[in-house]
């Protein structure tokens, strides 16, 4: 795990060390149809990643099952992602950057 040199609250320390870091959770019925730990967009729609201008940006939250989306204030570890088959890297990386603006904080995965 990396190290926290900061001060930060004791939340945000339990958070960052749980393995999915659950947080926010918002109910999209359409995600429902989506697998668990896939990312939706705010519809809960899948992302459609083919497309080769695809630039991450309808990327909205994870999805926990249920139609249950984490969706904002959450830290999620990227060995829980169910990424779109056919994802490179470089999207992984764009998906991750609009992830994070909405306050989702990807770690890299580690148990």
């Amino acid at each position: 795990m990396q190290e926290i040199h900061n001060k930060v609250s004791e939340s945000l320390i339990l958070l960052w060390a749980h393995e999915q870091g659950e947080m926010c959770i918002k109910q999209i019925d359409a995600a429902a149809s989506q697998p668990e730990w896939a990312i939706v967009t705010k519809e809960g729609e899948a992302l459609s990643v083919s497309d080769e201008n695809y630039d991450g940006s309808d990327a909205y939250g994870i999805h926990a099952g249920g139609g249950k989306v984490y969706w904002a204030n959450c830290v999620f570890n990227t060995l829980y992602i169910a990424w779109p088959e056919g994802v490179t890297e470089p999207i992984k990386a764009l998906i991750t950057e609009q992830l994070e603006k909405a306050f989702i904080v990807i770690k890299e995965g580690s148990q």
